[in-house]
């Protein structure tokens, strides 16, 4: 029962647990934080959610960091606004950033192959699929590689749990051929980003989670780690709660590093993506036009670029999902930046678009647009 939210437990959280938060509010009266805590705690309501943090910037600077609930619900842990979470998808955005921070440097070419002969990897996989070979950068950042790779009940990184990187690689490699030429379909691939980070760590001679550090170093973003396999990573990370019957505790988290990987608060994760907006306030780690090339749409879908989902408004955000997790981070037209975990997700169909949609309703009641 330690993963499911039980009834009994629901209706006390829901009952008390919501008038709790912690958090950092500047410039909001108590009419304002009264709209916010409403809007929040309707939403919990409504989707028995444990507990939410949620981090918003405006023009470079932190306005908000709220945190409603609980961290762990057995243990009677309020949820803070330090409290770690696995962010699942959202982890993209940072691969992406770090791909394009060594295209920057010159070091990769978006249009680099990645297997075969002329690959990155040449030395690391066998290939024997003549269209795995053709496979470069730009494919796997833009998910075109294939739908033989894609996120569904087949998923190769919910498969052989206990696998290496290199052995689950070289086993979808071997049996996972690519019917279509990479680049013609956009197909979302989990695994294509889970090469990435091998090409990082071949690039930089650094493990992923070292390479990240390396390009972040010196700006004071607040607390990123990668995930523990199969628990939660310790004291400061949330208890993980399933509406479904796939549980948190169940899936090997850590091999997922460079595209579900990473834990950290929403409020570092704002840090961090002011630092990558575009926006004059906070100095980007990226230049302009890397900047432009990593938010351009991929051939095959108008609303996905490398990393990043987009629109014609110029939004660029991702959403992430796992079980007992459930993830926003946006990044708006208008120099707002936000981030919004859960420790839960909820089977139903609207939650996606509800979550999606929780701090444009929360922005627009205070009048920040």
């Amino acid at each position: 029962m330690k993963n499911l939210i039980t009834l009994s437990l629901l209706i006390i959280l829901l009952y008390f647990g919501h008038g709790f938060y912690t958090g950092t509010d500047l410039e909001l009266d108590e009419y304002a934080i009264s709209q916010v805590d409403s809007i929040v705690n309707d939403f919990m309501a409504r989707y028995q959610v444990p507990g939410l943090s949620l981090a918003w910037a405006k023009d470079g600077e932190l306005l908000m960091a709220r945190a409603y609930g609980s961290s762990s619900i057995e243990n009677n842990i309020p949820l803070t606004t330090e409290h770690l979470f696995r962010v699942a998808s959202v982890s993209k955005l940072i691969t992406s950033v770090l791909i394009m921070k060594l295209v920057e440097e010159g070091k990769l070419n978006l249009d680099d192959k990645v297997f075969g002969a002329e690959g990155i990897l040449k030395d690391e996989y066998r290939v024997l699929d003549e269209n795995a070979e053709l496979i470069t950068i730009r494919h796997l950042l833009e998910h075109g590689a294939g739908p033989e790779w894609t996120n569904d009940r087949n998923d190769p990184m919910f498969q052989n749990p206990l696998m290496t990187h290199q052995e689950l690689i070289q086993w979808v490699l071997d049996t996972r051929s690519l019917v279509r030429t990479p680049g013609t379909t956009y197909s979302y691939s989990n695994f294509g980003y889970s090469i990435l980070g091998r090409v990082i760590e071949k690039t930089t001679g650094m493990d992923y989670q070292s390479y990240f550090q390396d390009v972040v170093d010196g700006l004071d973003l607040g607390d990123f780690a990668l995930a523990s396999n199969f628990s939660s990573g310790g004291n400061r990370e949330v208890q993980y709660y399933s509406q479904e019957r796939t549980q948190p505790y169940g899936i090997p988290v850590r091999r997922m590093d460079a595209h579900a990987g990473w834990v950290t608060t929403p409020t570092a994760m704002v840090n961090f993506m002011m630092r990558v907006d575009g926006f004059p306030e906070q100095p980007d780690i990226l230049q302009a036009g890397t900047l432009r090339e990593m938010i351009t749409p991929g051939l095959n879908n108008n609303y996905y670029a490398k990393g990043w989902a987009v629109n014609p408004a110029n939004n660029w955000w991702h959403m992430g999902s796992l079980p007992g997790t459930a993830t926003v981070a946006v990044r708006t037209s208008d120099n707002m930046v936000w981030a919004v975990f859960l420790n839960t997700r909820s089977p139903e169909a609207s939650f996606e678009r509800d979550l999606d949609g929780l701090m444009w309703q929360l922005v627009q009641r205070l009048g920040a647009r």
